[in-house]
């Protein structure tokens, strides 16, 4: 038996397009273009919805909260111009099982509905935490909006790993904020920052009198937590001794003060982060692997800026915002050559070090313009120092006649470097360079690149 589609939008000419399109494909397709009128009788009878956000005077988004609350079920995919990470997370924590963002491609489309029929899993993406902005308008950052949202809609421990500095903490706020808990606190405790003696007593709590110094009875982190998150940053930085008592403690939820013999017992969703490879101390012997399954329930990978450009300038933008409002300064414009400098830098340091570098040249902006950031000049010479160590060991090995074949070489590592950083956008990589599209589809032949 044929699947039947139902699509809701208010745009007739997309419509049209997207029927023709999915009746290619073998579904039975109807469509709804004045989505004031009622629809139940049209939802009861699809086996999926595909809906808009922007309906005109109606919210595709209030329209899937408000099927869901009437007991309808059917998967939903939304699709919109306007794929923020409020946007997203909201879908899928209401059970969208996918979010695509217009333009996208009829592949993209016909994916999703197929990925649907039979498994009706998935979830998306964009928000405010807490008043600040989470950018995410990269195709990268999309995939965790929507993790986030399928995470923000059930109690499972997660994980969330990528390098310091990405904004793990924002994405675990992100989840908190979207979920039924979202009313009780979430606590955070940095692991890495408390001593290993003060570890157990500063989560689970102490009895008076429990060590010295311990004047009074005084409750943890997971009891600060109750109903609520606990978000446990730097996870892989926990000592061997501490692993098998947070182990215990996911298991089943309860714990004992330091110093008590009364067991308590918990209610409160993990959250944990780290910007270590957990799979590699797993396999060393240095985090213990049933810990580490337990954590991981859900893993979330956040990307370095490097793999998001897309996001580098409302990122600046947003921070030159801040700056104004915090720092009194009085920017409103980045200079296009240096947003394009930006799009390309490595950003080692991630939003932590972009934030910086904004922060600081906003405070020397004159005219009301952003024509410089101040990057980290220490890195900086550390990276050219480690290029020219290369050079002369390469030279000094092969000789000054093989100076050619090291400037090829060189350039077909820059080339892939590009491609990767700027996830193969061969206009950002021309720009980069400053070289014609021609030129450099001939460079990326002659080094094997050709993508």
């Amino acid at each position: 038996m044929k699947q039947r589609i139902l699509v809701i939008d208010d745009n007739i000419e997309l419509v049209y397009a997207l029927r023709r399109t999915l009746e290619q494909e073998g579904y039975l397709v109807s469509t709804v273009t004045e989505p004031t009128a009622s629809i139940e009788p049209a939802v009861e009878a699809a086996d999926l919805l595909i809906v808009d956000i922007n309906l005109g005077k109606a919210s595709g988004l209030d329209m899937l909260i408000a099927l869901r609350e009437q007991g309808y079920e059917q998967p939903v995919i939304i699709i919109t111009a306007h794929a923020t990470p409020h946007n997203v997370i909201t879908a899928t924590r209401h059970g969208a099982i996918d979010v695509l963002q217009k333009p996208f491609e009829v592949e993209q489309l016909v994916d999703a509905v197929n990925r649907s029929f039979p498994s009706t899993d998935g979830n998306s993406l964009n928000l405010a935490v807490d008043g600040q902005p989470v950018i995410g308008t990269s195709p990268n950052m999309l995939e965790v909006c929507k993790t986030a949202g399928l995470a923000s809609s059930n109690n499972l421990n997660v994980l969330l790993v990528g390098e310091t500095g990405v904004g793990k903490e924002v994405i675990a706020k992100a989840i908190h904020q979207y979920s039924d808990r979202a009313k009780q606190r979430m606590v955070a405790i940095n692991c890495s920052a408390i001593p290993e003696s003060l570890l157990e007593a500063e989560l689970f709590g102490y009895a008076r009198g429990a060590f010295t110094g311990a004047a009074r009875e005084t409750p943890g982190k997971i009891e600060a937590a109750e109903g609520g998150t606990l978000f446990l940053d730097e996870i892989g930085d926990i000592p061997a001794p501490f692993q098998a008592k947070l182990l215990r403690f996911l298991e089943d939820q309860t714990f004992y003060r330091l110093g008590e013999t009364h067991l308590k017992q918990a209610d409160v969703r993990v959250v944990c982060a780290t910007n270590r490879n957990l799979d590699e101390m797993v396999s060393n012997g240095s985090f213990r692997d049933d810990l580490y399954f337990r954590l991981s329930q859900l893993t979330i990978a956040i990307p370095p800026v490097r793999e998001r450009k897309e996001d580098i300038k409302p990122l600046i933008e947003l921070f030159i915002h801040q700056a104004n409002n915090e720092l009194g300064c009085r920017v409103h414009r980045i200079d296009a050559e240096v947003l394009k400098a930006a799009q390309i830098h490595h950003w080692p340091g991630n939003i932590r070090e972009l934030k910086n570098v904004v922060f600081r040249a906003a405070l020397s902006a004159s005219n009301g313009v952003l024509s410089t950031l101040p990057y980290n000049s220490a890195q900086q010479a550390n990276a050219n120092a480690g290029i020219k160590e290369c050079v002369d060991r390469y030279l000094e090995k092969e000789g000054t006649g093989s100076a050619t074949q090291l400037a090829q070489i060189f350039e077909a590592a820059l080339l892939a470097a590009l491609a990767r950083d700027l996830n193969g956008n061969k206009t950002y990589m021309c720009e980069a360079l400053n070289i014609s599209r021609n030129t450099l589809k001939v460079r990326l032949k002659e080094h094997g690149l050709d993508f």
